[in-house]
């Protein structure tokens, strides 16, 4: 890595030895994430049965590729400064950590795209009804992208419904006809098991086993 940086660097005669990689931790680094403990063949087996149902349903309804698509949540930590830095070795005593690397402030982002790559716009949770910088808003402009409230900046059940009421199928609607149905793909995450008669032109399929997603699911990646 520190090879890579040398050879980034605007000026000349860099080189790895001269810098050092500063954190805040002595330990190792924890790898987080949802670990994929099965192999391809296994989560192929296990992701047969979806596949033939999701097939059935998009012959049966007449939903082509533009039609499905797949959502995710992520967390952004929008006030967490980075904890590595490249500096010179001689310089180091002049550097040091400060709390907001540990910062976990955050927002949930809700990411959903379809397998033909239309992208519906990214949605934001946070914990405040009406923040601080929406005051910089002129007048009563809307948010730059869709926005809601809850206690813990996350996706319940309620905050679901709001998406795919207010979000995701008037988006849909924008793209494709209202006569279409459409297909969404989530994980088995139990704020997304909603009414299946909330809106009847969307078909929910809570499709993953947990240790299959890095596998089958492209917006867990994200």
């Amino acid at each position: 890595v520190a090879n890579d940086m040398s050879c980034r660097l605007p000026h000349h005669g860099a080189h790895a030895d001269d810098f050092v990689i500063l954190q805040n931790t002595t330990e190792n680094p924890e790898m987080l994430g949802n670990p994929c403990i099965l192999t391809e063949e296994e989560a192929e087996k296990l992701i047969a049965p979806f596949r033939k149902e999701l097939q059935e349903k998009m012959t049966e309804y007449s939903v082509p590729a533009m039609c499905v698509y797949n959502g995710d949540q992520t967390g952004l930590f929008y006030s967490m400064l980075p904890n590595t830095l490249y500096i010179k070795e001689d310089e180091r005593k002049n550097f040091r950590g400060v709390k907001a690397m540990k910062s976990k402030e955050r927002v949930t982002v809700m990411i959903t795209t379809s397998a033909e790559g239309d992208k519906v716009p990214l949605t934001v949770v946070g914990k405040a009804a009406k923040p601080e910088c929406f005051r910089n808003l002129p007048g009563k402009t809307k948010t730059p992208l869709p926005y809601t409230n809850q206690k813990s900046a996350w996706f319940e059940k309620y905050v679901m419904e709001w998406y795919l009421k207010e979000v995701f199928w008037k988006h849909f609607m924008k793209v494709h006809s209202p006569d279409q149905h459409c297909i969404l793909i989530l994980d088995n995450f139990g704020g997304h098991k909603l009414d299946e008669n909330c809106l009847p032109k969307i078909f929910i399929f809570y499709s993953f086993h947990p240790t299959s997603q890095t596998v089958i699911s492209p917006r867990t990646w994200a």
